[in-house]
């Protein structure tokens, strides 16, 4: 009988625990990343060109093959598709990453967004000039 009580209350906390999950659950990079290249005027060919990534790479991205890209892959692809600071910070938080105010680089990144300067080798540029390391 007392076995049966604590298995009723560890199954009570199991649903809540899944409709808490099922409620407060945001969506995945890969999804994040096929709406936007969905909504995105560019195609894909441009997008992984000017993003500085090959055919494969952006592949296994799109395929959900990668756990978890990188944020600088992440950034690259955001550059590439010409995202809005708010798209680019959505974009990251589905990865589990984010733009800080208080990182050189991410700093020159939002500069570049707020400029409308989204080529990969002018940001790459603007790193360089500040010896800070390279989206690559």
């Amino acid at each position: 009988m007392r076995g049966d009580k604590y298995f009723y209350r560890w199954l009570c906390l199991q649903e809540t625990l899944a409709e808490y999950m099922a409620k407060e659950k945001e969506e995945n990079y890969l999804d994040a990343l096929l709406q936007r290249l969905r909504q995105s005027e560019r195609g894909h060919v441009a997008i992984y060109k000017d993003a500085g990534m090959d055919r494969r790479y952006f592949s296994k991205l799109v395929s959900g093959q990668l756990k978890l890209p990188s944020k600088k892959a992440m950034i690259r692809l955001g550059l590439a598709m010409h995202l809005d600071l708010e798209g680019m910070q959505r974009l990251l938080h589905s990865c589990g990453y984010h733009l800080s105010a208080s990182v050189d680089l991410d700093l020159v990144v939002m500069y570049c967004i707020s400029q409308g300067k989204y080529d990969l080798w002018q940001v790459n540029a603007m790193l360089y000039e500040l010896d800070l390391p390279l989206l690559e």
